[in-house]
């Protein structure tokens, strides 16, 4: 430590291992008995000098404090090689559940909206011919079960069963009628 370092703790009668906060203050304390205003405006020389040399070396101590942590003179804290090593437990790996495969959950996901198609267009289908053409029941649930069937035909290429005239039945009709 140097010289005036160690004047500046023996003016303000503290030890180089104190505080920040006990310094502060006891550098606020001697601050203001040698200030000008308590001698009436006006310091011996011996007291001006002892007072710019105090502020001096608040300034140096407080830098020093701002840059290392510590008061100059204090001992250093414990580095990390004198610091115990806490070491975390390891923990037990747990198996993970496997993962399903991206085709499966894409099949299923077209398969459903594939479905939700199917019902959609004929339930539309329905509905517009309820609600326009004037027809029937029998002939309604006849041209939704066509449209039905033209979705779900399992051949590629092979046309639906064309319904028969409106307002006759399903029922093909014999030779002898």
């Amino acid at each position: 430590m140097k010289a005036d370092l160690a004047d500046i703790y023996a003016q303000l009668d503290l030890r180089p291992d104190c505080s920040l906060e006990e310094f502060q203050y006891a550098y606020r304390r001697r601050v203001a008995q040698l200030h000008p205003d308590r001698h009436g405006g006006q310091l011996p020389p011996e007291m001006q000098d002892t007072l710019g040399t105090l502020i001096a070396l608040h300034a140096s101590v407080c830098d020093f404090h701002r840059r290392h942590g510590r008061m100059p003179g204090a001992l250093p804290a414990p580095g990390p090689e004198q610091l115990p090593v806490v070491v975390a437990p390891e923990w037990p790996q747990q198996e993970r559940a496997p993962k399903r495969s991206r085709p499966l959950r894409t099949t299923l996901t077209l398969a459903a909206l594939f479905i939700a198609l199917i019902a959609l267009l004929a339930s539309w289908s329905w509905l517009s011919s309820r609600a326009g053409s004037g027809r029937g029941a029998s002939a309604d649930l006849h041209s939704g079960a066509t449209v039905l069937a033209a979705l779900t035909s399992r051949r590629v290429g092979t046309a639906p069963p064309r319904p028969s005239a409106a307002g006759s039945s399903c029922r093909t009709a014999g030779p002898d009628s």
